[in-house]
């Protein structure tokens, strides 16, 4: 029988973390160089404003295998330009339900979704979180456990945690739960 469970991948958003300095990133390194450290989902306000040069130095800050997911939520921004650029690293547009399909092209879409909304099977749901809400190891189950039964079979679920008192050792444990629960 295959296994139909979806598949949570849980992400920050931003790279730039004041609760990170000192525990996830060293107290010495330079702020330039956080990026090389984590991130994700690039907030619209940053990837509007990025040109080749940028992204081609966000491109070489990163492993092999890493994907961003370009944030668009209305505006004027145009997310092709960027997603050209980013080419293998771009993992998809992550857009808010209003958002018309056209503004993505054909660059993989994962749609915005709150917590209880039932979705259809042609939807690849994206999630955000505020760390703060995330209680203990026990509500963090509830809550995986919770989503991966209202999501389509199979799907890939983007989780992205936000907020300014995010903490890489709760992101961390949150992967590892998920994968603990087969569900990562």
């Amino acid at each position: 029988m295959p296994d139909n469970r979806p598949v949570f991948h849980i992400l920050a958003v931003g790279w730039d973390h004041s609760a990170w300095q000192g525990g996830f990133y060293p107290d010495d390194l330079p702020e330039d160089w956080r990026l090389t450290y984590y991130a994700n989902e690039v907030p619209m306000a940053l990837w509007c404003k990025a040109d080749e040069a940028q992204v081609e130095s966000w491109i070489d800050d990163v492993e092999e295998g890493f994907r961003f997911y370009l944030a668009l939520a209305g505006g004027g921004c145009d997310p092709v330009a960027v997603a050209n650029l980013l080419g293998d690293n771009l993992g998809g547009v992550v857009v808010d339900s209003v958002v018309e399909t056209t503004r993505t092209g054909n660059i993989p879409r994962f749609t915005l979704a709150t917590k209880g909304q039932q979705l259809s099977e042609k939807v690849s749901p994206a999630y955000r979180l505020a760390a703060e809400s995330l209680g203990d190891l026990r509500a963090q189950r509830a809550l995986l456990e919770s989503l991966a039964g209202q999501v389509p079979e199979g799907a890939d679920v983007l989780l992205f945690i936000e907020g300014e008192r995010m903490d890489m050792a709760v992101l961390k444990d949150l992967r590892q739960l998920a994968q603990l629960l087969g569900l990562a």
